[in-house]
């Protein structure tokens, strides 16, 4: 059981940058991170509605969910005890955004390619 972070072809990792940025703008929010964080480690965090909601319905990955945090949305993989901490963004409609859609869709790509490499490699 371990957490990930997702990190991007150029190097750049999007959660650490909302944290970090979080960190000074919302404390709350901040505390609140803490926390999730804190229970996924324990594995003590509740996969269901409604702080946690599951993706399956936007996109075909049966491991991909969204967590509230006030204003603002982490999405994550969870699968086997591990978490993969993909990106965050804050939440201005009701329904998520197409373009966060589209975004964790080309995160988990890339993923999914870089585990088919390691395969390969092994």
């Amino acid at each position: 059981m371990a957490i990930y972070v997702y990190q991007d072809n150029r190097g750049d990792i999007p959660f650490t940058t909302w944290y970090k940025k979080i960190r000074e703008k919302d404390p709350s929010i901040y505390r609140k991170v803490n926390s999730v964080l804190k229970q996924m480690e324990a594995q003590t965090l509740p996969l269901t509605r409604p702080t946690v909601k599951r993706m399956i319905l936007r996109l075909p990955y049966r491991h991909l969910y969204k967590i509230r945090l006030g204003k603002y949305r982490l999405m994550f993989l969870a699968q086997d005890g591990d978490y993969t901490l993909m990106h965050a963004f804050r939440k201005t409609t009701q329904k998520t955004p197409d373009k966060e859609i589209h975004k964790v869709d080309r995160e988990i790509k890339h993923l999914q390619k870089l585990a088919l490499t390691s395969q390969l490699l092994d």
